[in-house]
Order: C-alpha cells, then structure tokens, then sequence
C-alpha cells in the first residue's frame, strides 16, 4: 500500500507549459475575488433616471398610459381635502395608478403598497416618487372602491 506521499511524488507534469498554466490557475483561484457593488456611503455623480429602469414593455408603463388618457371626473372619482391641514392633496391618478398596480399584483393592503412606495423602482416611476400614508391611500381605496373596480374590468378588458 502507497502512503500519501508517494502519490505526490509520483504525480508530475509532462511538460513545463502545463506546470505554468497549473501555477497560473492556482494562482488565479487564490487572488479571486468576488462582485462589488457600489458602496452605499459613495455620493454618486449621475443621478438614478426611473425611466431607464423601467422596460418599454413593463406593466407600469401600461398603467400609466391608461390613467393618463381617461378623465377621472368622468367616472365619478371623489377627493376629501381637509382645508384646515393646509397641505396639498395627492392627485387622484398618483392613486388611482397606485391602487391598480395593487390590484396587478395582487397587493391588497395599503400598509403594503405605502411600503411599496418606498422600495418598488416600478412604483416609484408610476408614482413620481411620491409617498401618501397608508392612511391616504385607504381613505381614497375605500371612497371609491366601486369606482375603482370598474376602472379595473375596463383595464383588464382593454390589456387582453
């Protein structure tokens, strides 16, 4: 029976090009490194541009272009605005856009989709980078949820 050391001396290279290319690979495993990514405390030079995140093909773009050519006042959408907080209010299509990506993807919490507005790229480009509560966004959902349901089957019916 042959001891471990007698293996190694028994193993050589037939020519000195595949003991170079054995040292190279060797050396190449010891110095790999992995990916790096940006580090998160680096101020970055080119701002993040949404639009080139976002595909030509993506469903927000679709949603987007959807809202956009209907008149809301048309199908009875209603807004409470309090006077007395003296902000400005969410334009019902920031909403509407919001509401109906929930129901794309099955999203029906409002503490979900203000979440959402904080993480989902495709959120924060339907959205403009907006961020209502949760409290807005189900105020608005449950004032005018069958508003809502129908903007939704004619979105449907329109996308097939």
């Amino acid at each position: 029976m042959q001891n471990s050391t007698e293996k190694v001396n028994k193993f050589t290279f037939k020519s000195l090009t595949s003991f170079c290319a054995f040292i190279n690979f060797l050396h190449k495993i010891s110095n790999m490194t992995f990916k790096k990514g940006t580090d998160r405390n680096q101020l970055l030079i080119d701002p993040i541009n949404f639009n080139e995140l976002i595909s030509d093909d993506n469903e927000v773009r679709k949603i987007d272009a959807f809202i956009d050519s209907l008149n809301l006042q048309e199908f009875g959408f209603k807004v409470k605005y309090k006077a007395e907080i003296h902000t400005a209010a969410f334009h019902p299509a920031i909403l509407v856009k919001l509401i109906l990506y929930g129901y794309m993807n099955r999203i029906k919490s409002s503490h979900q989709l203000a979440v959402e507005c904080t993480r989902n790229i495709e959120v924060m480009w339907l959205i403009n980078n907006l961020h209502p509560s949760y409290k807005t966004i189900s105020n608005f959902w449950n004032t005018n949820r069958p508003t809502l349901r129908k903007l939704y089957k004619q979105f449907l019916k329109n996308n097939r």
